[in-house]
């Protein structure tokens, strides 16, 4: 097993060759250092690419930088022609350094801009924002004149063509029912708002040319991107009696990432319903999935420091924590799954899992079924792609993980012979051809 860069060739940063006893592979490498890993799996990021175009090719995806911000998955979906969802100056400068155009492929999706990010994205000639209230058009006003607005609206949590200058999308408050993280209480205006909110855009001179909205994190019920959709086609509606032409629908993101067929469902509910509400012909459809493309592609390796026996239950301590790459796990505890890389044992009940720092609320799982572990041994956790890495701190001064690339082993002959970018994704797509054709 040879981890490496390949010099003069097209790279992925620090990456490594693997088969299909990788896992072991990798630990044997990482052995001897003192944090955890993360491993990145570049042909699911490809094949997530490849997947959304067969399922929903006439919806432009926006990457959310903020889920996964890695060079490595930047280039890779601005090579494949993903556009990009930036919220901040610093995600709008790295994805400019691709060479990819803030005019045609990237939104500001921010509701809240600062004014010195709003005039870095005016100086870049951004072209696509969101708002959602008055005191946001009014600040774009006095520090973007030319802006050309999306307005977005609360859901239910239950390549676009743009005018000159920086169009803008109103944004909704989305139908969330059945959301485990609802995005609706601070973003997104409600219906009854947006006939208002049009004419203040219209007096200020803002063109409004489409609408957005997100329906939260982890949510249950697909239905809520039917009750949304039909709700864009009543923002259209209103937008007409203005005498306001829109043509840009946005339905953001909340697509799974871990989860293909509960994807598949969505992909056809969204798809029956702008076929029901909308002529497609007649416009532009965009979306802003972020957590569906990198959740899958990352698996995280963590080692056990510590070991307690406490009563009956054991406790295992980690050199990630919830201080780290489990930041998140007050919300979302259930979806971390410890996998030991040693199998093939007898599980103990009601374990729990802790991190390394002197913090007492420091726990990941409060009780789940584990073998007897030793310290020194390797602990994976699957789908933690998304914004795992990204809200991670070095509280107490531990480190956040190492990031590596894993390519397969087979393949090694021709990645390195690969000289430029298209040349390693066809690669890579030859790879995953035979999961796309399964339908």
């Amino acid at each position: 097993m040879d981890v490496s860069p390949v010099q003069g060739r097209v790279t992925l940063g620090t990456q490594y060759f693997c088969d299909k006893e990788k896992e072991h592979g990798v630990v044997e490498h990482f052995k001897n250092e003192e944090g955890p890993f993360m491993v990145g799996d570049v042909a699911d990021i490809v094949y997530k690419f490849h997947l959304w175009k067969r399922e929903m090719p006439e919806i432009m995806p926006y990457f959310a930088v903020k889920a996964n911000p890695h060079p490595t998955v930047l280039r890779i979906l601005a090579e494949l022609g993903a556009a990009f969802d930036c919220a901040s100056k610093d995600e709008m400068e790295a994805v400019m350094s691709l060479g990819v155009s803030p005019s045609s492929h990237m939104i500001y999706a921010n509701t809240c801009k600062s004014p010195a990010n709003l005039t870095f994205a005016f100086d870049s000639i951004v072209r696509l924002m969101t708002f959602d209230n008055e005191y946001e058009l009014k600040k774009m006003w006095r520090f973007q004149p030319a802006a050309v607005l999306l307005i977005r609206i609360r859901a239910d949590e239950s390549g676009v063509a743009l005018s000159f200058g920086t169009n803008l999308l109103i944004r909704i408050r989305a139908d969330e029912s059945g959301v485990a993280l609802s995005f609706g209480t601070k973003f997104g205006c409600e219906l009854d708002e947006v006939p208002y909110l049009l004419r203040e855009a219209t007096r200020l001179m803002f063109p409004v040319v489409g609408v957005s909205f997100h329906i939260g994190f982890n949510n249950s019920n697909p239905t809520v991107y039917a009750t949304t959709i039909g709700w864009c086609k009543k923002v259209f509606q209103m937008a007409e009696v203005q005498g306001i032409r829109m043509k840009v629908v946005d339905i953001g993101g909340g697509f799974p990432g871990a989860n293909e067929p509960q994807f598949l469902e969505i992909s056809r509910i969204v798809r029956d319903a702008l076929e029901e509400h909308f002529n497609l012909d007649d416009i532009a459809v965009m979306a802003e999935p972020g957590t569906f493309f990198v959740e899958s592609a990352f698996t995280l390796y963590t080692q056990v420091i510590g070991k307690r026996q406490k009563g009956n239950q054991k406790m295992y301590f980690l050199n990630d924590g919830a201080y780290g790459s489990f930041r998140q796990c007050a919300v979302y505890q259930s979806l971390y799954e410890p996998e030991p890389v040693i199998g093939g044992r007898s599980l103990e009940p009601g374990c729990s899992v802790w991190g390394p720092t002197c913090a007492s609320d420091d726990r990941i799982i409060q009780c789940c079924p584990l073998p007897d572990m030793d310290i020194g041994e390797w602990v994976a956790f699957r789908n933690m792609g998304a914004y795992e890495g990204e809200v991670a701190t070095n509280f107490n001064g531990f480190p956040k993980p190492t990031v590596v690339f894993a390519v397969n082993a087979a393949i090694r002959p021709r990645f390195e012979a690969c000289r430029t970018w298209p040349e390693l994704l066809k690669l890579l797509k030859e790879q995953i051809a035979h999961k796309l054709d399964k339908k």
